[in-house]
């Protein structure tokens, strides 16, 4: 797919069509709005192997769940806006998630 907002916007016409499917993209999409307002543990979670595997579920054919994960990812803060709440601080969750693909 291209690499302007197409993917994301394919996941979620794909999920109109399923409740089950829209109930993952809800909740992905409540864990980005969390993590762009500084919600370490929401940040944490979207770049989990969880998260990837839940757009895996959602995703059309042909769409790369890889690029849109990563483009997901692209759009967070690297630390949390001011005034967010940081407990154990925000740079933590980020710091401690890792790829557990093997």
């Amino acid at each position: 797919m291209s690499r302007g907002p197409g993917a994301l916007d394919a996941i979620h016409r794909v999920a109109a069509l399923s409740p089950e499917r829209a109930l993952l993209a809800a909740v992905i999409r409540q864990a980005a709005q969390d993590a762009a307002r500084g919600d370490a543990e929401a940040a944490a979670w979207l770049r989990s192997e969880t998260c990837r595997a839940w757009l895996q579920l959602i995703a059309p054919d042909g769409v790369d769940v890889d690029q849109v994960h990563a483009r997901l990812l692209a759009r967070l803060p690297t630390r949390a806006p001011p005034g967010a709440p940081t407990q154990r601080g925000y740079g933590w969750a980020l710091a401690t998630t890792s790829d557990r693909k093997g």
